[in-house]
């Protein structure tokens, strides 16, 4: 499944709270509003964000889905541009977090998505940490934008002439 996968690491401090807030937000939206904060989260303009990343990924099975629905609040909508998927983080101990990736980080021979993705989720859960100690929320948006790339796709893409 092509999708696109979205990482972002907000910050919770203060009185207001903005990470409980977002999980409330999350339990009760609808497929409008989602889109809405979507588009706010790109822009960062509504967030205090230590961390975003958005990548296309055109091979992943997912994998990694079961092991976090164990440790996340987890959404699931229906959007005009297809299905979205949200791992929720909050509250969470970043530690209990790479844990729980150790398990899939042992198996042999992982895909290079696969490390890809550990790689940017630690980064992600490392970022400003001594700063906010624990006290920020992690939100990882799965987007289906379509069937996976074929080999030959990707060999026609890797071979235009764009100059």
């Amino acid at each position: 499944m092509r999708q696109k996968i979205l990482l972002a690491k907000i910050a919770g401090q203060g009185n207001q709270k903005t990470t409980a807030r977002l999980l409330s937000f999350l339990k009760r939206a609808s497929n409008d509003e989602i889109e809405h904060f979507l588009a706010k989260l790109r822009s960062s303009t509504d967030f205090c964000l230590l961390y975003f990343c958005e990548y296309l990924d055109r091979w992943s099975t997912s994998e990694f889905a079961v092991m976090l629905e164990s440790k996340a609040h987890c959404f699931e909508w229906s959007l005009n541009s297809g299905q979205v998927n949200a791992y929720y983080f909050y509250p969470f101990e970043p530690q209990q977090l790479r844990d729980a990736l150790v398990p899939l980080k042992k198996r042999p021979n992982p895909a290079d998505e696969t490390i890809w993705l550990f790689q940017i989720l630690e980064q992600c859960l490392e970022s400003w940490e001594l700063l906010v100690k624990g006290d920020s929320a992690v939100l990882l948006v799965r987007s289906s934008t379509g069937p996976s790339t074929l080999d030959e796709e990707l060999m026609n893409s890797s071979s235009c002439d764009l100059f």
